[in-house]
């Protein structure tokens, strides 16, 4: 796929890609058939969305970042430096008083956009400060109990070839010897490792406060320098941005996640990854089973390009990898649906729906170019994709198998994942038809100037359940109990407590007219 306004040369080649990736998609779920478990309960069948629409301007993509065919230090640190030297005049958001902005219901959205630009100014600006303080050593048994959840739950997402788990359980031992010194590559991604690792660490080996994983990532910030003088662009640097874009965004750095997946999709370019299959596209697959380790590295590729759309759909950034998807080379990655390996049946029913929505949303900014000169093309575009999506989640009950794998953290957790990462993209799509409806530039999708519709809302109370007051006042008091152990979140408390007062006031009057 070309950027969009070079969508008219491009057309044959792209519909052709999409249409064997397609195919290679419909193949492996075939082969899946059994990974839905049954249903630990029946539920009500979910209520189809039907919306209008009419016309919009079309949407024209950001140029990509050029690739070199053989970068070096400078090219690869070059995304490094730009975001660090971008962040330094970013302006920040001004700290609104709720106070002196009165929450209704009616403007509700823009006190919730107010505190969140709140906790965003707050974490970076208290990270920062944590980043430049003393330096306190994690505990060796800390260390390696995080190294032991990571390899659980986190490495096979990861092109976890890459990663030398040897050489990381000796890190530990060797960190604080005055005679030995690390590698700075070896040594942020340590420091990587053990922050993925801490997200989910039991109660009884650390306290889930939130401090264990903030003080991990300080020593992801603190090793930044000195490996970033030294990035070259191999399989150590991948890894190592990988896990600091997912760490970025976990710590509300969007900026910064989005300039560490810049240099991911440089170290893509320079490892040949997005030409893995030198053969693809073909009608069927490889006649020889291609090993685990290819298979790793293939998966690892489709979860990049998710990140990509990802980022074009919900934040209106530049297409990268998946600027012009003529150039790849990557097939599908062969699945083994054993059934008895429950954690497996699991990653894999996530990448299978992970590789649908790929496949929709590439469609999406494919389409979007071709069809922005024709009457409600837009419309009808977004009313289908967004159906499809519907239907993805019922045909693989995706909702009950979270539900089945309650009791198992690292399934449930995701299963959730691509459940919000859906929903997510359905609430911006949602947005495309209102602003297709209102006649607004498609640009304005990731704007939060636009109103709200009904299909918005149904999406909403989907993502949190909402089913009534008593559920509401619940979350609001659990962000409390959150605010009083991490002191960024207390204007996103305020705000949802003025927020949830006003329902309440507004709930009662109607009430009391309706009964008089």
């Amino acid at each position: 796929m070309t950027p969009l306004r070079g969508l008219n040369q491009s057309k044959r080649s792209s519909d052709g890609v999409l249409s064997d990736l397609l195919d290679r998609v419909l193949q492996v779920e075939e082969q899946c058939s059994r990974l839905i478990p049954a249903s630990p309960k029946d539920r009500p069948a979910t209520d189809s969305m039907i919306f209008t629409g009419s016309d919009a301007d079309g949407y024209t993509s950001a140029p990509p970042l050029a690739f070199s065919e053989s970068p070096g230090r400078e090219l690869l640190t070059s995304a490094l430096e730009a975001d660090t030297d971008a962040g330094d005049d970013v302006e920040e958001p001004t700290l609104f008083c709720t106070s002196n902005c009165p929450v209704t219901p009616e403007n509700a959205e823009t006190g919730l956009k107010q505190a969140l630009e709140q906790v965003l100014h707050l974490k970076r600006q208290n990270v920062s400060k944590e980043a430049i303080g003393t330096h306190d050593p994690i505990p060796i048994d800390l260390c390696k109990a995080c190294l032991d959840n990571f390899c659980k739950h986190y490495r096979v997402d990861v092109f976890p070839d890459f990663i030398n788990m040897e050489l990381m359980y000796r890190i530990p031992d060797i960190i604080n010897l005055p005679e030995i010194t690390v590698d700075p590559a070896a040594l942020i991604l340590f420091h990587c490792i053990l922050y993925h690792g801490s997200l989910t660490l039991p109660a009884s080996i650390a306290p889930q406060d939130w401090k264990t994983t903030r003080t991990m990532y300080v020593h992801c910030l603190r090793s930044l320098p000195a490996w970033q003088m030294q990035v070259l662009g191999s399989k150590t640097d991948l890894i190592t941005a990988i896990l600091l874009m997912r760490a970025a965004f976990q710590q509300c750095d969007l900026e910064f996640g989005w300039g560490m997946y810049k240099l991911v999709c440089q170290c893509v370019k320079k490892l040949n990854m997005h030409n893995l299959d030198q053969s693809f596209p073909t009608p069927f697959f490889d006649s020889e089973l291609p090993s685990e380790g290819a298979d790793q590295h293939r998966k690892g590729f489709w979860n990049l390009v998710l990140v990509d759309l990802f980022f074009r759909l919900l934040h209106g950034k530049p297409a990268i990898i998946t600027a012009d998807t003529a150039d790849w080379r990557v097939n599908l990655p062969s699945m083994n649906t054993a059934p008895d390996d429950t954690e497996h049946r699991a990653s894999t029913l996530a990448f299978l729906v992970k590789s649908r929505l790929t496949l929709i949303f590439l469609r999406f900014f494919d389409k979007l170019g071709q069809d922005k000169e024709q009457e409600n093309g837009v419309v009808i575009l977004i009313a289908g994709l967004y159906e499809e999506i519907e239907v993805l989640f019922r045909e693989w009950s995706v909702t009950d198998t979270m539900t089945a794998y309650e009791d198992n953290d690292g399934s449930w957790w995701m299963l959730y994942d691509v459940t919000m990462t859906a929903y997510s993209s359905m609430m911006i799509l949602s947005r495309g038809l209102v602003v297709s409806q209102s006649g607004m530039p498609i640009t304005s999708m990731v704007s939060d100037d636009m109103p709200v519709s009904a299909l918005s809302v149904n999406i909403s109370r989907r993502i949190i359940r909402l089913a009534d007051l008593v559920l509401l006042e619940e979350i609001a008091q659990k962000m409390t109990t959150l605010a009083e152990k991490d002191k960024d979140l207390v204007p996103m408390a305020r705000t949802l407590d003025v927020i949830n007062k006003s329902i309440c006031v507004q709930w009662e009057e109607w009430r009391g007219s309706y009964q008089v």
